[in-house]
This record gives C-alpha cells, sequence and structure tokens, in this order.
C-alpha cells in the first residue's frame, strides 16, 4: 500500500473549491501553499498537489509544469469532469502519480472570497484511479479527505463519473437555467414559493466554466438529456390527449421512485 505523507500541499486555482481546500487545510495546521492559476510560484518541493482550475486550464497546466512536478509527488485534479483530465494524464511521461478527483460540494457564488474551510463537511470525495498505483494511492488518501470533513471516499471510474454528474449536476443545470428563461420569470413576483425557488437555485452557473463542463462532457450528457426529453415529451402528450391514465402512471412512477430514494437515506 502506497502512503503518502504531505510535508507540503500545493494548491493551484484560488477560486471557492481551490480557496476552501486552502483553508480547510490550513486549519489542520499543515504546511500548504496557494497559487493563483497565473502566479509564477513553482510547485517542486510540494509532496502533494491539488489542481483546483477549470478543465481546460488543468489540462494545459499538466502539460507546462510535467517536469516541474516533485518526483513521487501526488497530483490530485478536482474539477467536475474525469474522462478528459485523466486521458490528458495518462499520456504524460511522468514520475509522479496522478488521480482524478471531485469533491460533492459547492455553492451558488464562486471565488475566494466565498470559500470556507468548512465547505466539504458531510459530502462525498469522488476518485477515478485508472492503474493499481492510482488505486492505492486513493486507499491512502482516505484519512486526509476525511479529516478535512468529508464524510465518504467514493472510487469509481472516470466514464462512470462523468456519466454520474451528468445527471445529478449537469443536467440539473441545464433545466434550471432553461426554466429561468422564461417570459414569465420576471412577473412571478407573488406567485413563487418553494418549488420555484427549488427550481432555479442553481439556473445562474458561471457561462464560462458550465459550457465548459457540458461539451467536455457531452457524451455523456446528451443520452440523458434526451432521455429527460422523452419523459418530458410523455407528460406534454398525456396532458394535449386529457390522457388522465397516463398522467396518473407518469407521476406514480416518479413517486414511487422518490419513495425509494428517501428509503436509501435512511
Amino acid at each position: 500500500m502506497l502512503k503518502f505523507d504531505f510535508e507540503k500541499i500545493a494548491i493551484v486555482g484560488m477560486g471557492l473549491i481551490g480557496g476552501s481546500f486552502y483553508k480547510a487545510v490550513k486549519k489542520k495546521g499543515l504546511a500548504v501553499t496557494g497559487i493563483d492559476k497565473n502566479d509564477p510560484v513553482e510547485v517542486g518541493d510540494a509532496d502533494l498537489v491539488i489542481i483546483a482550475l477549470h478543465p481546460g486550464l488543468a489540462i494545459d497546466w499538466l502539460k507546462a509544469h510535467n517536469k516541474k512536478i516533485k518526483p513521487g509527488a501526488l497530483v490530485l485534479d478536482v474539477c467536475g469532469v474525469k474522462a478528459a483530465l485523466c486521458k490528458a494524464a495518462a499520456e504524460l511521461e511522468k514520475d509522479w502519480t496522478f488521480l482524478g478527483g471531485h469533491p460533492m460540494a459547492g455553492k451558488e457564488v464562486s471565488g475566494f472570497e466565498n470559500s470556507s474551510a468548512a465547505l466539504f463537511e458531510g459530502a462525498s470525495m469522488i476518485l477515478t484511479p485508472q492503474t493499481e498505483k492510482e488505486a492505492e494511492a486513493a486507499e491512502s488518501l482516505r484519512p486526509f479527505f476525511e479529516s478535512l470533513g468529508f464524510a465518504r471516499v467514493i472510487l469509481t471510474t472516470p466514464e462512470k463519473h462523468d456519466e454520474m454528474i451528468a445527471y445529478t449536476s449537469q443536467l440539473c443545470h441545464i433545466l434550471s437555467n432553461a426554466y429561468l428563461r422564461d417570459e414569465l420569470a420576471l412577473k412571478s413576483k407573488g406567485f413563487a414559493g418553494g418549488s420555484f425557488r427549488d427550481l432555479t437555485r442553481v439556473g445562474a452557473p458561471d457561462p464560462k466554466l458550465w459550457t465548459e463542463l457540458f461539451i467536455m462532457d457531452r457524451e455523456a450528457l446528451l443520452p440523458i438529456i434526451d432521455r429527460f426529453m422523452e419523459r418530458l415529451s410523455d407528460f406534454r402528450s398525456a396532458l394535449e390527449k386529457k390522457d388522465e391514465e397516463a398522467m396518473r402512471s407518469q407521476l406514480r412512477e416518479g413517486t414511487l421512485m422518490k419513495e425509494k430514494l428517501t428509503s436509501q437515506k435512511k
């Protein structure tokens, strides 16, 4: 089993996620350096490098700093898509270990000023090892992530991660944004309750970042959108035909799924 003792940690990218990692690690009393994406500070003495950049920038950073990373170090990428990042890292000739990761935590706002050492409390940390060495590294990191407040560490493949995130996160942002872009949105004051607030909560994501995430994960996201559109079309068809039984059947199916999800959380 690989064992990583981190005397020095470097975090590249001081936005919401990178800043929160920085504050959480610093709170634990570990030696950590925060590096902005345009900062000339090098990471050659870091035992653990956490890359918290947009996906394209993360790939560019890996290529540019490949030979500047300490031999034997662990490099962890934490952006929202994994297959593309893991593929890019696998193609590099390197003497350090790469591991794809994604903390399931965030806010509707971005930037270091909104970061928090408590952001990861109770969250899941997803890791996507592709080799036996990476899997060993992932297992050795469990205590580190748990010390930062994560409730669980989940190991999966990059492809499975991207499929699940397309459903649990990306589709939600797309639906919320599309819902907001209706002519009735600005007339909703006084008519909106909890349902409106819930559905619009993630409707204003960073256009640059989320466009990049959607495009890079399009192979997983497209079929999920297609399946959703089919279900939405079924509702429209039942409504148009005044088919009460079809409508009740679809609602019952959703209710049953909700009950199953609720029972999983108990």
